[in-house]
């Protein structure tokens, strides 16, 4: 799979945002991208990289996940804090609502 410019922009990248995420790459295939932004310690890159590469039902399904890891943690620093199960409740609400 490769990242390119259109399908950043046609995925909603601002065209600033698109110039610099290929600024100083020579690849547009996702591995090498990968690699070059984990040897920079570049961890914007990646999430945005990640986050215009995918449809939106899998950005979607993504913030979920990691709301889930977010949760996870909380819930074990603060087990009687009910708001995390209102959140995950919330969750699954929006996500049979937008993707079925």
């Amino acid at each position: 799979m490769k990242i390119t410019a259109a399908k950043l922009i046609k995925n909603g990248a601002c065209a600033d945002g698109v110039n610099k995420y290929f600024a100083d790459r020579k690849s547009q295939d996702v591995k090498t991208l990968f690699k070059h932004a984990m040897d920079n310690k570049d961890y914007d890159s990646i999430r945005y990289g990640l986050a215009f590469a995918m449809t939106h039902k899998q950005r979607i399904k993504w913030a979920i996940y990691c709301a889930e890891q977010g949760i996870q943690n909380y819930e074990s620093k603060y087990p009687d804090d009910p708001r995390p199960l209102l959140c995950d409740k919330s969750s699954e609400s929006i996500s049979k609502k937008s993707i079925g």
